[in-house]
Formats: structure tokens, sequence, C-alpha cells
């Protein structure tokens, strides 16, 4: 599996010991060490190696330039460059075109279109427009340049292939063939159907195609009939409650946490019989003062979880047994991914009544800044989440109206 290195820290050398019976190992810098002779002829003897380097500017400093001196001592390893798209950092083709005039054996540009804080991603519109430019700055400049694909991971798809879950169901709306094609060549089986569900206001009903796949086709076919079943009119909630509880077991997850799940969202979602979204009765309901990170299911949208179901605290032990063997799993696997996961939930987030959420900055109780969710190609997921955020910021985090909860999976 792929080993993750930190070239940066004071142990590299020994980092580098530990993972040499790695078949692949990702080595991340921001360049400067690369100019250590010892570092560098330790990196040159080093099988299965690729070194991550991100560049965010190019503005000329001291560091900048030792980070460049780095990247031309090393210029006869594998380099992969990051380059992040982001408010206040120059056009990335522009960084791009000078990176390759300093730099011309540099293996890959990666585009980042949605980088880690404090880094803020620009307009979707904006991002498109510099990874086209990036793309053809690259092609001319004779250098691979893609989208970076190498801090993703699918956590269900590793959870089932390491038997953690016996079956995974998804939505999709693009080529369902090529989904399918993708599970299949895993040797997993895959089938199809069809499902309505109501939109995120609670008002409209919409169809999807939906995929279940697991390691046979029988039992991917029993979580689709399970499912199957709830998509039928029921006038009877107790009864549409036990056929949640079936499908959430069907598919793999903790038996307390279906059970809450169909008593906050089926039996009684709202007290007052206004409508409640899904997402805020079970963040509400789920809140404790210090919520596991690796159950925040609540960006999912994003391609940031770990585990795809609603707990029954964010404190749960089942459900956090499961989480943590999951993300080990995953850590394994991709380690860079695994990472970059974890930094993206363990974030203070605010859910609002309508389903609609926000990434915030704090400042002791006073909510600094706030992020609606993006897509990882940086494209809003909600229009709901930037009406929500516009309104937090300024205001103290813990004295918000009840139709706001705040989850600190910074904790």
């Amino acid at each position: 599996m792929r080993a993750l290195v930190d070239l940066d820290a004071d142990d590299a050398l020994a980092q580098l010991d530990r993972a040499a019976a790695s078949p692949e190992i990702v080595a991340t810098t921001d360049g400067a060490r690369l100019a250590d002779p010892t570092l560098l002829r330790r990196l040159r003897a080093t099988a299965g190696l690729r070194v991550r380097v991100t560049v965010e500017a190019l503005a000329r400093t001291d560091r900048i330039a030792a980070r460049l001196r780095g990247l031309a001592r090393a210029q006869d390893l594998p380099l992969d460059v990051v380059l992040p798209i982001a408010e206040g950092l120059a056009p990335v083709a522009g960084r791009l075109f000078g990176l390759a005039h300093a730099v011309p054996k540099i293996a890959r540009f990666l585009l980042e279109p949605v980088p880690d804080r404090p880094l803020l991603p620009r307009d979707p519109a904006e991002i498109q427009a510099e990874i086209h430019e990036a793309i053809v700055a690259g092609r001319e400049a004779q250098i691979p340049t893609l989208l970076d694909d190498q801090t993703r991971v699918d956590t269900e798809l590793v959870a089932l292939r390491a038997g953690l879950k016996p079956a995974i169901r998804l939505s999709t709306t693009a080529d369902e063939a090529a989904f399918v094609a993708r599970y299949r060549a895993l040797e997993l089986a895959v089938c199809a159907a069809d499902g309505t569900f109501i939109d995120d206001e609670g008002q409209h009903a919409r169809k999807l195609r939906l995929l279940y796949v697991a390691p046979t086709l029988a039992a991917a076919e029993a979580v689709a009939a399970i499912e199957a079943v709830t998509f039928a009119p029921c006038t009877d909630v107790a009864a549409r409650a036990a056929q949640y509880r079936a499908l959430g077991v069907a598919l793999g997850y903790p038996t307390c946490c279906v059970t809450a799940y169909a008593q906050r969202v089926i039996l009684d979602p709202a007290a007052d019989g206004a409508y409640v979204a899904e997402a805020f009765a079970c963040a509400r309901d789920a809140h404790t003062e210090h919520p596991r990170w690796e159950l925040d299911h609540l960006l999912l949208e994003t391609g940031d979880a770990v585990v795809p179901f609603a707990p029954c605290s964010y404190e749960c032990p089942a459900a956090i047994a499961l989480a943590q063997a999951i993300f080990a799993e995953a850590a394994r696997r991709a380690p860079l991914a695994a990472r970059r996961i974890q930094r993206r939930l363990a974030v203070p987030l605010a859910v609002d009544r309508r389903g609609a959420r926000a990434v915030l900055d704090l400042e002791g109780p006073t909510i600094r800044a706030a992020h609606p969710r993006r897509s990882s190609l940086g494209g809003f997921v909600h229009a709901a989440d930037t009406a929500l955020a516009e309104r937090l910021v300024g205001r103290s985090w813990t004295a918000l109206d009840d139709d706001v909860v705040v989850l600190r999976f910074d904790r």
C-alpha cells in the first residue's frame, strides 16, 4: 500500500526508513528541503517514490527562492507540483508557466480547485476558467497537467472491499454504465433501480437512479428489494420507520444509529409540525459537547466523509468503532486522502432548520467567517448554504437561535 512521508519533518529520514517496504511512497514538502544533499541522496535511492510539492505563489521572497532551488536540484526525481486555485493567488496558468521555465523537468502539475483553508476557493466560474487556462498552459509547456485526484478516496468503497460494510448504495444522474463498469472491474456485483426522493426543501419529489453494490449479485438485489418498499405509498409511520430500520441494517449501519434515525426522521420529524430538514433533526438530536470528527456525516456532498449515516450520538461507541476501522483502512490505502479528510471534517460546523450548512472560522465565541459547502470541483452544494454563512458572520456561536445547531468537530 501507499506510504506517506513528510520531508519537512525533523524525522524525515526515519519516516523514509519506516516506509521503505511500501511499494509506493508519497513524500510531501514545500520544496526547500529538497536542496539538502543528504536528503536528496536518500530520495534518489528510494524505490516507488513520488515527491509532492505545493506551490501557492511565486512572489519573490527568500522562502520561494529556497523552494525553487530545492525543486531545481531535485529535477531527476518524479516531481508533482500542486497548484491551488484560490483567492489572493495569481492565476494558476501564470504560476505554471513560471515554474515550467524555472524547473523544466517537473513530472506533472496537479490543479487543486478547492484547497484547504486558510486559502479560500474562487468563484465557481473563475475556478473552471483557471482550470481550462492551466491545462492549455501545461500543454504548451509539454508537462502533463490534470486535476489533483490524490486527495480523494471513496471511503464507502474502501469499507466494502475491506469487509466493513455488506453493501453500498448510491444515487447517480451521470453515466450509469461508467459507474457499473467501475465496480464490476473491481469484481463487485451491481444492480440498479429507480428511486423517488423528497428534495432539500421537503416539497418536491425527484427521481434518481440508484446503484446497489455488494460482493454478490444476490446481496445487492436484496438491499435493492428492501429499499424498494420505502418508495411505495404508506400512511402508517410505524411501518415506514420499520422499513427504514431494515434498510439501515442491510447497509451495515449500527442498530442504535438506525433506530435513532427512524425515530428522528420518520416518527417525529418536527415537534411543532413545521418542516425540519433531515440533517438538522439528526444534528440537533445527536449533538454532544465534544463530537467526534470521524462521525461528521454532514459534509458528505463535498466528498469528505468517513461514514455516510447519521449517528445516534456524535460520541456513539458503535459508530466510532466502525468509523475508526474505515478510516484506518482508508489511511492504509490512501494516506494523503485520509489526512485531508480528517482536516476537512475536524471543523466547527453550523446546520440550520432547512438543512443548510456552513463551515465556521471562530475567534473565541465569535464567528469570524463562515463558508458554504463546495463540491470537489469548486461548485456550491446548495444556495441556502451561502445565505446561512452570511447571516452567521459576526455573531456568537454560543448564542444563536434555536433554528441553528453548531457542532464543534474541531475539539
